[in-house]
């Protein structure tokens, strides 16, 4: 289908470079179909295009995408996050999936405006329903819920997105063909949907439509959280230079991921327990810090505005 860009339809069994793509810093793949992220904030497509049939071997910028900070490629729709915190979405929408309001099975092969959301900071595409994020730790979701994938508590679609209600203090969500996860700021990890196959982690083989908790699953995102709060972090949300202080820690070492654990180098200027970090180059979005020292660690949220 051309899915490779690699200017035609052969199969590659090593890989080989896309052509005519450069300043790339994000990747996704779709139901054959893939996706790139470039540095100025373009999304470029290539492989199978399910709306109309066609499909091209070769990268081709998505038109009216500007300001891209996130991609993600589902079954047969995708999804860009904007750095004003809005969700641009096109392809099939025969449950929904596009979140636009319009009645289910219109399909866009441009990209429309997600309804009712702003100020999200992650995005996720699952086979036919679709994830996000909000900076007050919220989850939205909508699209198919044939097997509660939406964790609203109900089976009905979706065309618009819609609260899970009781779920707070989210980080990232995924989501998968008929089951979606998200990990909270406490390091707990929830699930909801399909589990014929046991894919929910939660002990049973039972769906369900609203969020249960993973049993034994620890993420490892906020460390020895009965432990008094020793790293503080200023102005939080961040726009171009903060300070991180922690007085309680000796010889104190900071790691920053970003919100997919990748770690990222943002080089300190300042005292051992009181450093400045300039975030100017970093993509909006949510990054964590952990300060570490002996035994002891704690991590915390940062929130970078555009």
């Amino acid at each position: 289908m051309g899915q490779l860009g690699t200017g035609n339809e052969i199969d590659q069994n090593i890989p080989a470079q896309i052509i005519g793509l450069t300043g790339v810093v994000g990747i996704v793949a779709g139901n054959n179909y893939s996706l790139a992220l470039k540095s100025d904030g373009t999304v470029w497509g290539w492989g199978w295009n399910l709306t109309d049939g066609s499909q091209n071997n070769a990268p081709m910028q998505i038109s009216n995408l500007h300001g891209i900070i996130a991609i993600e490629g589902g079954g047969f729709h995708s999804l860009a996050l904007k750095n004003d915190g809005s969700i641009w979405a096109w392809g099939i929408n025969e449950f929904g999936q596009l979140g636009d309001g319009n009645n289910t099975g219109t399909n866009w092969n441009l990209p429309v405006k997600v309804s009712n959301l702003n100020n999200v900071i992650d995005i996720s595409a699952g086979l036919e329903h679709s994830l996000a994020v909000k900076s007050d730790g919220t989850v939205w979701s909508w699209g198919r819920n044939n097997h509660g994938q939406l964790g609203n508590g109900s089976n009905t679609d979706q065309n618009i997105p819609i609260q899970i209600s009781g779920l707070n203090g989210v980080i990232s969500v995924s989501g998968g063909w008929f089951h979606s996860f998200a990990l909270k700021n406490d390091g707990t990890a929830w699930a909801w949907g399909q589990n014929g196959w046991g894919q929910l982690g939660n002990g049973t083989y039972t769906d369900t439509n609203h969020p249960v908790k993973l049993a034994l699953c620890n993420l490892g995102i906020a460390e020895n959280t009965n432990q008094p709060q020793i790293l503080t972090l200023y102005p939080n949300p961040v726009e171009t230079i903060f300070t991180i202080e922690t007085p309680g820690m000796e010889k104190a070492r900071f790691i920053f991921r970003d919100i997919h654990g990748r770690q990222i180098h943002i080089p300190p200027t300042g005292t051992n327990n009181r450093n400045e970090y300039n975030a100017v180059a970093l993509q909006p979005g949510v990054y964590f810090v952990t300060a570490k020292s002996g035994t002891f660690q704690e991590t915390v949220q940062i929130l970078k505005l555009e």
